[in-house]
């Protein structure tokens, strides 16, 4: 993280300057919509009560006790981690008719999801329906096909129509996080699907790997590499697992981020002695440079406008958050409580962000004009590395908490805090695909 840069001061970073994504599911399925009748809206003052029933087999399927509660235990993780339901243990049920909807309605159940599924050589088809308890009518009714490998990103499919339909989200459960772990005994950039599972890892460089980010349309990552000892930028195929260097340079490039458009990326290069914020076009092969400056300068976000950017300096003789025009004008600081502030992301009008205090970072938010500073974290651990999820709901970050460092994900407002995973060794600068 470029926190750890900025926290050893200027010197460190002038020293500094001398595959692969899992198979996914089929996508042509036969469904039933009724449409017109599908929302009643995102819960008002509480959660919607949900009936979740064992997904059953098909007379048809060849494995009978494939997974029966392994798959409804996914989707209950699903619903559970959006932090919308009331989970309800469901009827045994395969059709809209194994339901009694007068006993649902009795019990305060709004809407009741179903499954059924068959495994034939390999193939799994997986047909899951929703339906609305009050108005007992079908919300819809789809499948799902893939090989039986990938049956948690089926499962996540249909959790997220389940979503989609009834809050309007369009949901994060096909979403992915890159991070960084040492675990091999080298920095190395891994993927993780959102709920902490099927983990594998994406670079085998042996070196210093760093500050992984999705691009745009989650079909790259461009990172910072050691592999030729001076810090450059590569960006990583994530269909070929091949990488290559974004541009060639004798100076110390780090900390790219793509524009939201993908034309660009914003990026620290580090020349004279000096880490200023750049512009690089890859398309008109050109570079520009917006700061100019004797401070440490680090950080660069865009913001969703695609016309400003948000990076750290310590012009102020400290690590604080400031705004600018991609031109390169109307420069702003942001924050001014707390001594060290680094690491600003956006989504939507709130910036999150890091705050040093008594020796450890937590989490915040505010907004674009620096107001409605919000501490998201209190766990006692140093937080750090926030990334915001696809629709804004979730923060991605990481925590010493433990014994070592582990990814956790909590509600953008800093409620339903959970802990993704732990490896062997630390695990780092998380970045969550859009």
């Amino acid at each position: 993280m470029l926190d750890s840069i900025l926290k050893s001061g200027k010197t460190l970073i002038l020293a500094m300057c001398l595959a692969v994504t899992a198979a996914g599911p089929t996508h042509g399925q036969n469904t039933e919509v009724d449409l017109g009748k599908t929302m009643d809206g995102a819960p008002k003052g509480g959660k919607i009560i949900i009936s979740i029933s064992r997904f059953s087999p098909t007379k048809e399927s060849e494995e009978k006790e494939f997974g029966s509660k392994k798959l409804t235990d996914i989707l209950k993780n699903d619903l559970f981690i959006s932090g919308m339901f009331s989970q309800r243990e469901g009827p045994p049920a395969g059709e809209k008719n194994d339901l009694n909807f007068s006993e649902l309605i009795s019990k305060g159940i709004e809407y009741a999801a179903i499954a059924s599924y068959t495994v034939k050589n390999k193939e799994l088809i997986l047909t899951g329906a929703l339906y609305n308890v009050r108005g007992i009518f079908k919300v819809f009714k789809k499948r799902y096909n893939g090989n039986k490998e990938v049956h948690r990103a089926l499962v996540h499919q249909f959790a997220e129509d389940i979503l989609r339909y009834t809050t309007g989200s369009r949901g994060i459960t096909s979403s992915r996080i890159t991070f960084i772990s040492d675990r091999s005994g080298h920095k190395e950039i891994y993927a993780v699907d959102y709920d902490g599972y099927n983990i594998r890892q994406l670079t085998r460089e042996k070196s210093i790997v760093l500050l992984p980010r999705w691009s745009p349309d989650n079909e790259k990552i461009i990172y910072t590499s050691y592999k030729l000892r001076r810090p450059g930028l590569y960006v990583l195929d994530t269909k070929t697992g091949n990488s290559k260097r974004l541009f060639p340079s004798t100076y110390t490039n780090m900390g790219g981020r793509w524009s939201p458009d993908g034309a660009s990326v914003v990026l620290t290069m580090t020349r004279s002695g000096n880490s200023d914020i750049y512009i690089y076009n890859e398309k008109k092969n050109e570079l520009k440079k917006l700061t100019r400056s004797w401070a440490i300068e680090t950080s660069a976000s865009w913001l969703p406008n695609g016309r400003e950017i948000l990076f750290t300096s310590d012009r102020s003789g400290k690590p604080q958050i400031y705004i600018i025009d991609a031109e390169g004008t109307n420069l702003r600081r942001l924050t001014y409580e707390g001594r060290y502030n680094d690491s600003g992301v956006c989504y939507g009008d709130r910036i999150a962000y890091v705050s040093l205090e008594e020796n450890k970072f937590n989490i915040y938010t505010m907004r674009f004009d620096g107001s409605g500073r919000k501490r998201l974290t209190y766990n006692g651990g140093s937080n750090e590395n926030p990334s915001w999820s696809p629709d804004g709901n979730y923060i991605v970050f990481t925590s010493d908490k433990g014994e070592k460092k582990g990814v956790y994900i909590m509600r953008a407002d800093g409620e339903y805090e959970k802990l993704l995973f732990y490896l062997r060794g630390n695990s780092e600068d998380p970045s969550w695909s859009r």
